[in-house]
């Protein structure tokens, strides 16, 4: 894999994701804090080869608004709420 982007608001979920980074020595690890509205909004450097979304319940929500991403294709791990 040669870029990972990571997106959360929340915040000790976010100093753990970066602890974990720094502690495992991956600099190819961007961490964005932030909610994802749309998957779109994040393709300026390219689009991704690999989607893990775990949005507890909000992927309906932000499926049908990233359109682009979702026709280039990428391999999906996700986990769905009804």
């Amino acid at each position: 894999v040669d870029e990972v982007t990571c997106f959360d608001a929340d915040e000790d979920r976010m100093a753990l994701l970066q602890e974990s980074t720094d502690a495992n020595g991956h600099e190819n690890v961007r961490i964005v804090d932030k909610y994802v509205d749309s998957l779109d909004d994040f393709t300026e450097d390219g689009f991704p080869d690999l989607v893990l979304m775990g949005i507890e319940g909000f992927e309906f929500s932000v499926l049908p608004v990233s359109p682009d991403v979702l026709q280039h294709g990428p391999l999906w791990v996700t986990e769905v709420h009804k």
